[in-house]
């Protein structure tokens, strides 16, 4: 069966001097990616790493990052992204967890390496391509489980219904968010070129336009809220330009200002469990007129939508395996050969679905997915406070609080990623109760 490289390596065969990354000022083209990273995927199997070892990539967006996920998956390896903004106990967990095999910091050198593809023994695309980790509510991350068999699944059905081609894409999404993939390995299998950012232009929206126009892309992958800032600054997207729109609910107020927008918009969902994306809803006239909730589209290809008792719950291609190291929490989420998400929604008539909300607590901010018992429970850590509950209170992450006034911002951010880390800090003499004695949160000022 095929893995995520072979795709790859047969666009090297056909278009070796296309440019396959741009970084800043320096690029690399087909072949130079590919014999790079098939340098480092001949060094972690000289160092033992077989199907279904993990390795980390505690690196940075570089040249050197795409050549080293590459290289790990040519090994026969799966990557686990550990951002080295992160704090440091938020990785030195992640790493302990995951059981990576190899640390990859971005300072080795490989050059002694042969350049040929490497066949590792025995890989198969049932084996794992990554491991990414997903906020918790036991306030640690789950590492969820991922083979190649489901990512080229995915890959296959998203060339399909975008018809991608060679595009060029803006790749704005972190390693740490999945859909990071869709980015780099369909652009690769298809001849385009992937233009990556830093976090200051995702987070700017001007800064973001001018990228766009200078390198003439035609593709971008982002969350409402960057979308937001794009589309604040004036941009027109030129005849042709393809757009995804996920990680979150899509604005109807957001959908209004992409109606003037002469490109082709998609809006996506999918919990990291089933695969980066698993339903797709390109956006025609009459969902542009419509009014309400935004429709999450159809099922992609061997991918199932069930609802029970109103909760979405997904199966087919894309399941991954289930959670490192958690086997009862795997039984429970991924139970009949489905994945129950969470997440509550129906079936319009036309048979595609729309999304109501959260079955539970769970939080999607900014793209990102996050458990307020995370936090609350590293609230508890630093500031022993035993009451505290965390919600989104319109743009912002919000943790409410009984005990004494501190200053909590500064400490949870040496444990928590930043966007984990709550905008304001509501003191309270104390919780407000229902009627049955639980915790009204539609109370909390």
């Amino acid at each position: 069966m095929t893995c995520i490289h072979h795709l790859i390596e047969a666009q090297v065969e056909r278009t070796p001097e296309a440019v396959a990354v741009v970084w800043g000022g320096d690029r690399l083209t087909y072949r130079e990616l590919n014999a790079r990273a098939n340098q480092v995927a001949h060094d972690l199997i000289a160092r033992g790493v077989r199907p279904d070892d993990v390795v980390g990539l505690n690196m940075g967006r570089s040249l050197e990052l795409m050549v080293a996920l590459l290289g790990v998956l040519k090994a026969g390896g799966a990557y686990v992204p550990l951002d080295p903004q992160y704090p440091q106990d938020f990785v030195d967990y992640m790493a302990a967890d995951s059981g990576a095999k190899v640390l990859l910091q971005g300072h080795e050198d490989f050059g002694a390496q042969p350049t040929s593809n490497p066949r590792p023994e025995g890989l198969t695309a049932s084996h794992l391509a990554h491991l990414i980790y997903t906020s918790g509510s036991t306030g640690r991350p789950k590492g969820v489980e991922v083979t190649h068999a489901s990512v080229v699944n995915f890959l296959a059905s998203m060339a399909q219904i975008l018809d991608y081609g060679a595009e060029v894409a803006v790749g704005v999404t972190g390693l740490t968010f999945d859909i990071a993939g869709l980015d780099m390995y369909l652009t690769w299998m298809r001849g385009g070129t992937l233009i990556l950012v830093t976090r200051a232009v995702v987070l700017d929206g001007a800064l973001l336009r001018e990228v766009l126009e200078t390198y003439g892309a035609t593709f971008l992958q982002t969350t409402p809220y960057t979308w937001r800032g794009l589309l604040d600054t004036g941009w027109q997207a030129p005849a042709g330009f393809k757009g995804i729109c996920g990680g979150e609910m899509l604005p109807r107020p957001l959908l209004d200002d992409f109606a003037a927008q002469p490109l082709r918009l998609w809006n996506m969902y999918g919990p990291t469990e089933t695969t980066i994306w698993s339903t797709a809803c390109e956006i025609s006239r009459e969902e542009f007129a419509r009014r309400g909730p935004v429709s999450v589209g159809f099922p992609i290809a061997n991918t199932t939508l069930h609802l029970v008792d109103g909760e979405v719950c997904i199966g087919g291609a894309g399941l991954a395996r289930g959670y490192r190291n958690l086997p009862e929490l795997t039984r429970e989420k991924f139970a009949d050969g489905m994945y129950r998400t969470g997440d509550t929604g129906f079936f319009r008539p036309e048979g595609d679905l729309e999304l109501l909300g959260r079955k539970d607590h769970q939080i999607k901010f900014h793209g990102y997915r996050i458990e307020p018992g995370e936090v609350e429970a590293a609230i508890r850590k630093v500031a022993g406070i035993a009451q505290s509950v965390v919600l989104l209170r319109g743009d912002e992450l919000v943790a409410y609080l009984v005990g004494e006034e501190q200053t909590l911002r500064d400490e949870l951010a040496r444990i928590l990623p930043a966007f984990m880390v709550p905008a304001r800090f509501v003191f309270l003499p104390r919780f407000p109760l229902t009627v049955n004695g639980k915790l009204d949160r539609q109370a909390l000022p």
